[in-house]
């Protein structure tokens, strides 16, 4: 994600162009990145739901437990992380119309509810406000598996996307207004019910069709499925054809991404297990295992080192900001580098408050 935030933003496929030049192939590899959104949902409901999957009997759902981990999980970071890209706007002059509205949404956390904030501080802020919506939705969820089963509640979920897409297309022609579809909650509940569903497949309480295990077939979907998004862009926009594979792009095609990466997380926890057995660690492994550790605020300022950071450093340096914005996979180690402090200054200190908080209402309980 961080690499198609570096060389493959906005860069569609050339209706002229089927097959791409050597200038084009990286921000085309790149922009494959752009699928790990839905990597990032299938993570988040395994990791989520895990805790549940692995109880040895059934319990209620804890609301204010889960709320009070999950908040000092994230909201500390993403505060100031807020505050990072507001000021830097602010020092910038480039506030929208209300920046005051902007930044409620943003604090909130709804602010992809409104198709002309939900970008608008940031290009990666929806993300997390739809998976903050998912937890509100968790309950829902853990109700619908207890009544229904996954089978069920998954074809329900994929309903629920075909729905939100024509809701959102009605809301177009009726109103002018479009909501974000791909940056909805109930279109993206179902990736992450996927992962759910993963945690507890690896916990042995359901049992996936061997298909689902097939290592090569996850490759196969993902790569597949936005190979098959690109037929979009050389049909013809007045056509029949295009029109439905609109439809068909938006609603299917990010699920089979979905379900790619679904197989995916499967081997890799397999994997895992099976490295935990043995006392012989990859270099590989340990190293991309150290920067999950900070992923989240990886995730959090990259897009800040790429935008703000470069403008702050062409203003003061001879290396302009058009030299570094066209060489951009230089500044990853940056990205890397920034994000490890803002860890140890901002997540690592809000990740103790919140074990010490648990770990005492426990005790006074």
């Amino acid at each position: 994600m961080v690499v198609y935030h570096a060389v493959g933003v906005g860069h569609l496929l050339d209706p002229r162009e089927v097959w791409p030049t050597y200038q084009t192939l990286l921000p085309r590899l790149a922009s494959i990145g752009a699928s790990g959104v839905m990597l990032f949902f299938v993570i988040s409901g395994f990791c989520i739901h895990l805790r549940r999957a692995r109880a040895t009997e059934p319990t209620s759902f804890q609301w204010r437990a889960f709320w009070r981990r999950r908040f000092f999980r994230l909201y500390p970071a993403y505060l100031a992380a807020l505050i990072l890209y507001a000021g830097s706007l602010t020092l910038r002059g480039e506030w929208k119309a209300n920046p005051i509205y902007e930044l409620a949404l943003h604090l909130g956390l709804v602010q992809n509810l409104d198709p002309r904030v939900a970008f608008s501080l940031t290009g990666v802020f929806w993300s997390l406000a739809v998976e903050e919506q998912l937890y509100a939705l968790y309950p829902v969820l853990l109700r619908l598996r207890e009544n229904w089963g996954w089978r069920n509640t998954l074809l329900l979920l994929i309903g629920i996307r075909c729905a939100t897409f024509e809701g959102c297309e009605w809301s177009y022609r009726a109103f002018g207004i479009a909501p974000p579809f791909g940056a909805s909650a109930p279109a993206l509940w179902i990736c992450w019910a996927m992962g759910a569903f993963g945690a507890e497949a690896h916990c042995g309480r359901v049992r996936l069709h061997r298909s689902l295990t097939w290592a090569w077939l996850s490759p196969a979907l993902v790569v597949g499925s936005l190979a098959l998004r690109d037929v979009q862009y050389v049909l013809d926009p007045a056509s029949l054809a295009s029109k439905l594979w609109w439809r068909l792009g938006q609603t299917t095609l990010p699920v089979l991404t979905a379900l790619g990466y679904f197989i995916w997380v499967n081997a890799a926890v397999a994997r895992e297990d099976r490295h935990r057995s043995s006392e012989v660690r990859s270099p590989w492994v340990r190293m991309l295992a150290g920067v999950g550790v900070f992923s989240y605020s990886l995730y959090l300022t990259h897009e800040w080192v790429f935008r703000d950071l470069v403008h702050f450093v062409g203003a003061v340096s001879v290396v302009s900001a058009a030299w570094w914005a066209d060489h951009r996979l230089l500044l990853i180690p940056v990205c890397l580098g920034v994000a490890y402090v803002f860890h140890l200054i901002f997540e690592r200190p809000s990740l103790a408050t919140g074990t010490s908080s648990a770990a005492g209402k426990q005790t006074w309980r």
